[in-house]
């Protein structure tokens, strides 16, 4: 499964870095989509993966508003 999420990195932060980050403690694979997306101008990143491991970074990253969008 692929979601794709609006991220807000806090200041000093790279994307890719976030990402890959969260890639390694949730076990799913994620890029950058866009470095500077329509949403505040906020990186998308997608991540991929079991729906279960997406579901907890999601919930423990994003929050459980995020659930909603990512996998309506």
């Amino acid at each position: 499964m692929r979601i794709e999420l609006d991220t807000v990195i806090e200041a000093g932060e790279k994307s890719w870095e976030v990402a890959s980050h969260w890639a390694t403690r949730y076990g799913v694979k994620a890029e950058v989509v866009t470095e500077h997306g329509p949403a505040g101008g906020n990186p998308i990143i997608a991540y991929e993966g079991d729906e279960d491991k997406l579901r907890e970074l999601v919930l423990a990253e994003y929050g459980r508003d995020a659930l909603e969008t990512a996998f309506a």
